[in-house]
This record gives C-alpha cells, structure tokens and sequence, in this order.
C-alpha cells in the first residue's frame, strides 16, 4: 500500500501549474478545518465540564458539533486526494508499467472528479431548498442551510484537483509527458 502523506507537495509526478496553486488551497482549506475541529474539542469540553460541574453545558453544543464538524470533514477531502491519501492496495499493479498505472489513476481521479462534482451540485441545491424553506436549528435558531453552504467549497475543490490530475495522469498515460503515476 501507498501512504502518499508527505510533507506537503501532491505525490503524483506530473503536477500543473494550476495543480501546484490548487493543492496550496487544499493545504490551507485542511488547516482551516484542523483549527474548526480544535474549535469542536474545546467548545465539546468546556460543554461537559460545565455540565459536570455547574449544570451549565454549553447551549446547542450538539448541533454547534455536528455543523462545524461536516463542513471541516468536506474541507479535508481536497487535500486527501492532492496528497494521495487515500488508500490504494498496489498488489497487482506493482510490476506494471507506469503509463498502465498513469492509465488507471487516469480513470479513477475521473470518477472521483464526477462524484466531486455531483455531490457539490446537490449540495448547492439543497443550499437553495433548505434556504427557501427557512428551516433553522432547534436551539440556537441558526438557518441549516449555512452548514451545506459551508460544504460546497471543499467539494469543488476536489472536484477541480481530480480533473487536474486526470489530465496529468492521461498525458503519462498516453506518453505525451514523462513522470510517475501517483502510486
């Protein structure tokens, strides 16, 4: 198997000038994340000492955790994909050349640019739904459709990674560029 989690750069050797800009977006949109998510801990135990001690939790401290933390998760998915973090089982295509496995990377980083794109369209979608209808939080009143909103971003910036490194990828994979898959 292929860790792929280095210290920052996408390990795919064929990067474009827009893949290197938009993995730097990915990287500061999973560090955005990392901090919303030491935002949930702190809120989650000021939450339960409060309770604990004074019958004081935090007000809609669930619902705070489950907005913020469904965005954070989107917002690590792009850099995930740009640094190959995904787990990838290479038994079989260890041996092979590197312009099959560029042809196969190829393949997958468009099918996970297509489900990138649909699930950022139907999410955008229900932004609008949830938007019009007004539906809010049942503690604190705040309009659902923020979170979604929230989402959106990290899928379409993974949408725009894939696309990058499927052409990347097709171009080794046809033999129009030198370089390594992203094995």
């Amino acid at each position: 198997m292929s860790d792929g989690i280095d210290a920052g750069a996408p390990s795919h050797a064929a990067t474009s000038a827009l893949g290197k800009r938009l993995t730097s977006l990915a990287r500061s949109m999973a560090l955005a994340g990392g901090l919303v998510f030491l935002g949930i801990l702190v809120l989650v135990v000021v939450s339960v000492v409060g309770r604990k001690l004074f019958a004081m939790p935090v007000p809609g401290d669930v619902e705070l955790t489950s907005v913020t933390a469904a965005v954070a998760t989107a917002w690590f998915f792009p850099w995930c994909f740009a640094v190959s973090g995904d787990v990838k089982v290479d038994f079989f295509t260890n041996r092979w050349s590197s312009r099959t496995i560029a042809g196969l990377e190829s393949v997958g980083a468009l099918l996970v640019a297509l489900l990138a794109i649909t699930i950022a369209w139907r999410t955008s979608v229900a932004v609008v739904s949830i938007r019009e209808t007004g539906e809010i939080s049942a503690i604190l009143g705040v309009p659902t459709w923020i979170s979604y909103a929230g989402m959106v971003p990290g899928f379409a910036l993974l949408a725009l990674l894939a696309i990058d490194r499927f052409l990347q990828e097709l171009k080794v994979a046809l033999g129009l560029a030198p370089g390594q898959s992203s094995k």
